[in-house]
């Protein structure tokens, strides 16, 4: 779902849509509501809602060109780029829970 969430956020980015400030307080509660709400998923259902929003994700980049890549937006470590969204946060972050994720779907 997150990987979802983010890739929206790329995409209104570029497109050139207004996207408001995102504060870590907001980071946090959604983070907080998305594990409530995936209590109950099995790993046959995380493994293939990871596998579509990686694939929606994926084509969703593909088809930025480089000006839609360097329009910004507000996060709680600053002003990022969308380039800088997908590197940092689409790509980084997700690799650093890549462990977690293997053992929740294995």
């Amino acid at each position: 779902e997150s990987i979802g969430n983010v890739t929206g956020l790329v995409q209104a980015l570029a497109s050139g849509a207004s996207v408001p400030a995102i504060t870590a307080d907001a980071l946090d509660q959604g983070n907080a509501e998305h594990a409530a709400r995936a209590s109950t998923v099995t790993k046959m259902e995380t493994t293939k809602l990871f596998r579509q929003n990686i694939d929606a994700g994926a084509a969703a980049i593909r088809s930025l060109n480089e000006s839609q890549l360097q329009r910004t937006a507000v996060l709680p470590s600053g002003e990022m780029t969308a380039e800088q969204i997908v590197e940092g946060i689409m790509i980084g972050h997700t690799g650093m829970h890549i462990e977690g994720i293997r053992a929740a779907t294995v």
